[in-house]
């Protein structure tokens, strides 16, 4: 059966963003403002995000009280530092910090409480790389710019794209809760890429995503992985080897050309890198890393330097067959991803390249970017 796909057109697109605007201004901006001078609140949950933004909030001087239904997550807790309560029910803020199933954590809830987008919106605190307002209020100030993006997606893909925007503008969990992909799935590139024989995982972190990518492609027989933190460099040869996979790994950062960078810690534990001859961290454009060797499949998910490292990886780019980059660390990527793609692969954009989009949290992250040629 063939699925059918109403691209909208400039004004109606428009049109959903400002409605978007005026649903947060009537239905979430006051109680927001009143969240954000409350000095005590619940979280519900501890698991990575519950985490991260329990610490913010106790840096930022709200006292925390935390509430999983997991026990091995209270523990985690209290070793952290954190009171636990058993009771949802106290007369205090509740904030779902979740950052998967949301919705129906919130749906299923008999008192009001706040998503975790809300909570960072209200208390001005960091999502990924940036201030998680920023998130939100880019998005009008680019609508045109966006509309473009929207337009150049594959048409299955453009309402998955409408949907996050939609809920950045409006703090709404509904519009990306129906639509996101299993998280299970993030990083498998499109249905029309059937083979990939050769990956770069730029950003490799432990090597799931290796082991993930040799689930789907069993053809996969060769991989670079890029890892500036030499402590997981055991766990991905690790995982190369059950997965038969020959692995060679970089332990350092891909940049737009040879130098060293430091890094700098949020209270969220995410880390960001510059550019520092004094700093500890290698780096190199991916171009002199691969040594020019081609791979079917490069994948960025370098928490906010994705544009540093795109810059340096023009060659690999052009001959490889998909490109996935992540496109959620900074309040901007969900525009200057694709176009720094664009400008990196030339005229053959237009003509060679699709380009699909989708979203896989109900939160402000994991919206991922492919970018595949038309000839597979």
């Amino acid at each position: 059966m063939t699925m059918i796909y109403e691209t909208l057109n400039r004004d109606a697109f428009a049109g959903r963003l400002y409605a978007a605007l005026e649903n947060f201004k009537e239905n979430r901006e006051a109680r927001l403002n009143l969240l954000s001078k409350e000095e005590s609140v619940i979280v519900y949950s501890y698991g990575t995000r519950g985490a991260d933004f329990a610490k913010q909030l106790r840096s930022a001087g709200i006292d925390c009280l935390i509430f999983d239904n997991a026990q091995n997550a209270l523990s985690r807790a209290v070793a952290d530092g954190f009171k636990t309560t058993s009771d949802p029910s106290l007369d205090l803020p509740l904030i779902v910090a979740a950052g998967q199933n949301q919705l129906s954590i919130l749906s299923g809830l008999t008192r009001p409480a706040y998503s975790l987008a809300e909570g960072l919106y209200a208390f001005d605190l960091t999502n990924q790389c940036a201030k998680a307002r920023l998130f939100s209020e880019a998005i009008p100030a680019a609508g045109a710019e966006l509309y473009q993006i929207y337009r150049d997606l594959d048409p299955s893909c453009q309402q998955d794209f409408l949907n996050v925007l939609l809920f950045r503008v409006s703090l709404d969990v509904s519009w990306i809760a129906s639509s996101r992909k299993s998280i299970s799935q993030m990083w498998i590139p499109p249905a029309a890429v059937r083979t990939i024989s050769s990956f770069c995982d730029v950003g490799a972190y432990d090597g799931d995503t290796l082991i993930s990518m040799k689930a789907a492609f069993p053809d996969l027989k060769s991989a670079l992985a890029v890892e500036p933190n030499p402590d997981l460099v055991a766990k991905i040869e690790a995982g190369s080897r059950s997965s038969e996979l020959k692995c060679r790994v970089f332990i350092g950062a891909a940049w737009s050309h040879k130098t060293r960078l430091s890094s700098h810690v949020f209270q969220n534990g995410m880390m960001t890198i510059k550019e520092d001859v004094t700093g500890n961290i290698d780096a190199d454009g991916l171009d002199n890393i691969s040594s020019l060797e081609p791979f079917d499949y490069v994948k960025f998910d370098v928490e906010g330097s994705e544009a540093h490292a795109l810059q340096g990886a023009r060659s690999l780019l052009r001959s490889s067959r998909c490109i996935a980059i992540a496109g959620y660390h900074l309040p901007n990527d969900l525009l200057e991803v694709p176009n720094n793609v664009a400008v990196i692969l030339g005229p053959k954009y237009e003509t060679e390249w699709r380009r699909a989009f989708h979203h896989y949290s109900e939160c402000f992250d994991d919206s991922i970017f492919y970018f595949y040629r038309t000839n597979q």
